[in-house]
């Protein structure tokens, strides 16, 4: 039985497990799932088609203002929520390597990570209020919903990463070596972690995360971690 009305909150470096322990915690839970990073990519997507260059802070901030980003999450349950740009499902077109560059330097920008927190929070309070258990996935999520039930950090070495973001490549007919993932997972971690703008946490348990590396886990058993973790803390009971 799940206590209703709740926040998890899931963080961590690119390919480690996010999206995977996402789904799988949004169906066990009955909850929703805000997946933070692709409205970062419903931005960058607006800006590809409006040929705004990812260099142009203020022309990005200006197209921020007028976007319509929103989640379908009020008819999808028990899924991951979709994502809407100006009234379009853009749920699939967001998740080509291209847009997914964007995102990385859209993210960069101080008032536009501030405007989607802004955004996102006040999804989650809507639902919250509502009853739901809503499961936050992405960069910046403890810093969203500060109250979440369980704040997780998930880390993998790089070269795990790799091959898991290598095998997500091939599922989309995507080619790519395991040394030039491993590169493009190095280069991420190097800005992730060392950016000006609110970098991933050095020092996730210092930082009330519960954090977990899925190196040598599979998805079940990182999943069956969590869900201890949150029987441990009287989240959610048998």
């Amino acid at each position: 039985m799940n206590s209703k009305g709740f926040v998890i909150a899931i963080d961590g470096p690119a390919a480690s497990g996010k999206g995977t322990i996402t789904k799988m915690l949004t169906t066990s839970l009955k909850g929703v799932n805000i997946y933070t990073g692709g409205m970062y990519r419903a931005l960058a997507l607006k800006c590809l088609r409006e040929k705004v260059s990812f260099e142009d802070k203020e022309g990005i901030i200006k197209l921020l203002e007028n976007v319509n980003i929103s989640l379908g999450v009020e008819d999808n349950l028990s899924e991951v929520a979709k994502i809407y740009l100006d009234g379009e499902d853009v749920t699939e077109e967001i998740k080509t390597p291209q847009v997914g560059i964007g995102a990385g330097k859209v993210v960069l920008i101080s008032q536009v990570r501030a405007e989607m927190v802004k955004r996102q929070f006040k999804i989650a309070e809507k639902l919250v209020r509502e009853g739901k258990v809503v499961i936050f996935d992405g960069q910046d999520t403890a810093l969203i919903y500060p109250d979440a039930k369980l704040k997780i950090f998930l880390i993998a070495s790089q070269k795990a990463r790799a091959i898991r973001r290598q095998k997500q490549y091939e599922k989309a007919g995507l080619k790519k070596s395991e040394e030039e993932m491993f590169l493009e997972i190095k280069d991420r971690d190097e800005r992730d972690w060392n950016r000006d703008l609110r970098p991933l946490s050095k020092d996730p348990v210092g930082d009330g995360y519960f954090l977990i590396d899925s190196t040598n886990l599979d998805e079940n058993k990182t999943f069956r971690v969590i869900i201890d973790e949150l029987k441990k803390k009287r989240v959610i009971y048998d």
